[in-house]
C-alpha cells in the first residue's frame, strides 16, 4: 500500500525513510549493521558468510569427487588428480582471510 498523506498511515506506526542510495551494494543483509548513523557492511561478518557460501557451493562437488575416488581405487587408477582437486575445495575458505575488499570476496567461486 502506497501512504499519500501522514493521514493514511495508522496513528501506531512509527514511518522511517531511507534514501536507497545509503543501502550497501552487499547483498547479504544479516551482514548489515546500524553504525554511526547510517548501514553499512560488518567485513567480519561478510567474510564468515562468504565461507560458508563457498562451503554450500563446495559441497555437490566433493561428494562427486568422493564417488570418483572410490571408482579410481576399485578399478585401480590414479587417485593424485581426485585427491588434489578435494584439497584445493578444502583450502577454499583460507583464502577468505586474505581477503581485504568486499569485491575480492564476491568474486570467491570454487
Amino acid at each position: 500500500m502506497l501512504f499519500r498523506s501522514r493521514g493514511d498511515v495508522p496513528s501506531d506506526w512509527q514511518v522511517l525513510a531511507y534514501d536507497v542510495v545509503d543501502f550497501p551494494t552487499w547483498k547479504r543483509q544479516e551482514d548489515w549493521v546500524w553504525s554511526n548513523g547510517k548501514i553499512e557492511v560488518d567485513f567480519d561478518r561478510a567474510k564468515e558468510s562468504t565461507k560458508e557460501r563457498l562451503r554450500i557451493e563446495r559441497q555437490g562437488l566433493l561428494q562427486d569427487l568422493d564417488i570418483q575416488f572410490q571408482r579410481a581405487q576399485e578399478t585401480k587408477s590414479s587417485t593424485t588428480r581426485i585427491v588434489a582437486e578435494k584439497e584445493r575445495l578444502r583450502d577454499i575458505t583460507n583464502l577468505v582471510d586474505d581477503c581485504t575488499t568486499l569485491e575480492e570476496l564476491e568474486e570467491l567461486t570454487v
